[in-house]
């Protein structure tokens, strides 16, 4: 979950609440207290550069609500990732995570498919290839080197962040549990609707809140709550960018 910023600098100060987690993995961040009083409604998503209104307004018209010969989604039935040590990664999100293993298999190349459970009838999946490429940091996946600056691009095509949805009032004690582990774990975020992204505690600008870590093969990782509901006349307030914009 993040939004486009218009420069390297944008994407630094966007990131800069969990630049720190490289460095000092066991930091204790401060706990938002809940505020007494129902939170204003939120405001409408800060643009980062001018778009038409009557643009928005008719895009957010035309995809902003749900169609009615849409396909019957009930969630995702499973993400698949790619693992170099099958073992090392069944330790990491049996042992640390705690997930049930639901499935294993075995493909004719040599190579095996394994299925983790991950709730609500969805999985997370790895497969193991005898003859993989090696991942390439900042192709395939997200390098840490260059998170530490701001950027967290991947490959068109690529698998940039799994987050596993979590309870809101679980996800500081996961993220000790995942420190103890010797994991190396984000300050808990908080992802809200302003121009750099996030916000120092939870507010009425907060969408989700959550905490990032990496797997064992170098997948950007996360545990998120998403803490107030969507709509579009709030939500959707950008036009989708093309391939042509990144070439100006």
């Amino acid at each position: 979950m993040s939004s486009s910023v218009s420069s390297s600098g944008a994407a630094a100060a966007r990131l800069g609440a969990i630049q720190s987690h490289l460095q000092h993995p066991n930091a204790v961040f401060p706990t938002a207290t809940a505020s007494p009083a129902p939170a204003p409604a939120p405001a409408p998503v800060p643009a980062l550069q001018e778009y038409p209104p009557e643009k928005v307004a008719e895009f957010r018209r035309k995809y902003g609500y749900a169609k009615s010969n849409a396909f019957q989604m009930q969630g995702l039935n499973h993400l698949a990732l790619v693992s170099s040590d099958m073992e090392r990664t069944v330790t990491f999100f049996g042992d640390i995570l705690g997930l049930r293993l639901s499935k294993t298999i075995d493909l004719p190349d040599g190579g095996q498919h394994f299925f983790f459970d991950i709730g609500n009838g969805e999985s997370l999946a790895y497969f193991w290839f005898p003859k993989a490429p090696k991942s390439v940091p900042g192709v395939s996946s997200v390098d840490p080197e260059s998170l530490m600056s701001g950027s967290f691009e991947t490959a068109h095509g690529s698998m940039n962040h799994v987050a596993f949805n979590v309870p809101e009032d679980k996800i500081r004690e996961y993220r000790k549990r995942l420190v103890v582990a010797g994991v190396k774990c984000s300050p808990v975020v908080y992802h809200a609707d302003v121009p750099h992204g996030f916000s120092p505690t939870k507010d009425e600008t907060t969408s989700f809140v959550s905490c990032y870590f990496f797997g064992p093969d170098g997948e950007y990782l996360e545990i998120a709550s998403q803490v107030r509901t969507f709509t579009p006349e709030v939500d959707i307030g950008h036009l989708p960018r093309t391939a042509k914009d990144a070439l100006e």
